[in-house]
This record gives structure tokens, C-alpha cells and sequence, in this order.
């Protein structure tokens, strides 16, 4: 019965030693993005467009303005 109860108890000791550092995961999620696209108007590349990307969450904003292309690119 000894082997038994120290069996159990590394069993217990095991899932709680998870349960503890599971939640470390969630915070070392990535809060950062870049984000890149081509903006058209009428099928034709527009340039000189202001871009503003909103993170919901956060309400943090990033700007950019379309080149000649109608590329953009936001880092953040």
C-alpha cells in the first residue's frame, strides 16, 4: 500500500506542477504583427492612401500611406 500512496502522491504532485505553469503559456502570446497589402481603386493601384489598422483589443493604431503602387506595410 506504501508504493500505492507514493505513486498517487507523484501523480498529484505532477498534475498540479501542470496546472501551475499552464497558464504561463497563455501570456507568451505574440502581440506583435506586420501587416502588408496593395490597396486598387477602380481596379488601378491608389496611391498616396492613408492606411490605419486598429488593434481591437488595445485600441493601439499604426498608420501608413500607399506608395506608388498602392503597397503599404504596418509593423507593430
Amino acid at each position: 500500500m506504501t508504493n500505492f500512496k507514493k505513486l498517487v502522491s507523484s501523480c498529484a504532485l505532477g498534475v498540479l506542477a501542470i496546472a501551475i505553469t499552464a497558464p504561463v503559456a497563455v501570456f507568451a502570446q505574440e502581440t506583435t504583427a506586420d501587416i502588408r497589402g496593395q490597396i486598387k481603386g477602380a481596379g488601378s493601384p491608389l496611391a498616396g492612401a492613408s492606411v490605419v489598422v486598429t488593434h481591437v483589443a488595445s485600441g493601439t493604431r499604426a498608420t501608413a500611406r500607399t506608395d506608388a503602387t498602392g503597397g503599404f506595410a504596418v509593423s507593430g
